[in-house]
Protein backbone atom coordinates (compact mmCIF):
# COMPACT_ATOMS: atom_id res chain seq x y z
CA UNK A 1 0.00 0.00 0.00
CA UNK A 2 1.43 3.96 -0.80
CA UNK A 3 0.53 6.70 0.42
CA UNK A 4 1.27 10.07 2.40
CA UNK A 5 1.17 10.40 5.89
CA UNK A 6 0.71 14.07 6.65
CA UNK A 7 2.34 16.11 9.33
CA UNK A 8 1.09 18.20 11.85
CA UNK A 9 4.14 20.14 11.68
CA UNK A 10 4.29 20.44 7.94
CA UNK A 11 3.04 24.15 8.01
CA UNK A 12 5.60 25.01 10.08
CA UNK A 13 8.60 23.80 7.68
CA UNK A 14 8.86 27.20 6.16
CA UNK A 15 6.76 29.16 8.80
CA UNK A 16 8.28 32.46 10.17
CA UNK A 17 8.76 33.02 13.21
CA UNK A 18 11.11 30.32 13.47
CA UNK A 19 9.42 26.77 14.40
CA UNK A 20 11.04 25.87 17.68
CA UNK A 21 12.89 22.19 18.26
CA UNK A 22 9.59 21.77 21.05
CA UNK A 23 7.12 22.25 18.31
CA UNK A 24 8.70 20.12 16.10
CA UNK A 25 9.73 17.20 18.72
CA UNK A 26 5.40 17.63 19.70
CA UNK A 27 5.20 16.78 15.72
CA UNK A 28 6.91 14.02 15.97
CA UNK A 29 5.09 12.23 18.61
CA UNK A 30 1.88 13.05 17.15
CA UNK A 31 2.91 11.52 14.01
CA UNK A 32 4.16 8.38 16.25
CA UNK A 33 0.31 8.09 18.65
CA UNK A 34 -1.21 8.71 15.05
CA UNK A 35 0.67 5.90 12.70
CA UNK A 36 2.36 3.55 14.84
CA UNK A 37 -0.66 1.81 15.76
CA UNK A 38 -1.81 1.80 11.84
CA UNK A 39 1.75 0.32 10.90
CA UNK A 40 1.46 -1.96 13.58
CA UNK A 41 -1.47 -3.27 12.87
CA UNK A 42 0.30 -3.03 8.51
CA UNK A 43 2.88 -5.37 10.27
CA UNK A 44 0.79 -7.72 11.54
CA UNK A 45 -1.42 -8.18 8.82
CA UNK A 46 1.77 -8.33 6.38
CA UNK A 47 1.13 -5.10 4.47
CA UNK A 48 3.86 -3.37 3.13
CA UNK A 49 3.35 0.34 3.48
CA UNK A 50 5.29 2.86 0.36
CA UNK A 51 6.15 6.28 1.58
CA UNK A 52 4.97 8.64 -1.16
CA UNK A 53 7.86 10.97 -1.10
CA UNK A 54 7.71 14.30 -3.23
CA UNK A 55 11.24 15.46 -4.69
CA UNK A 56 11.29 18.37 -2.38
CA UNK A 57 10.86 16.41 0.60
CA UNK A 58 13.80 13.92 0.01
CA UNK A 59 16.57 16.20 1.58
CA UNK A 60 14.96 15.81 4.93
CA UNK A 61 13.94 11.94 5.28
CA UNK A 62 17.96 11.28 6.23
CA UNK A 63 17.52 13.47 9.19
CA UNK A 64 14.73 12.06 10.83
CA UNK A 65 14.87 10.02 14.01
CA UNK A 66 15.28 6.41 13.39
CA UNK A 67 13.50 3.25 15.10
CA UNK A 68 11.94 0.19 14.59
CA UNK A 69 9.75 2.10 11.73
CA UNK A 70 11.61 3.15 8.52
CA UNK A 71 10.24 6.17 7.13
Amino acid sequence: MNGFTGSSVWSKLYFFPPTTQAQIDAGYRDFAARWIPILDVFRKEGVKFALEVHPRRLPTISSQPSGPWRL
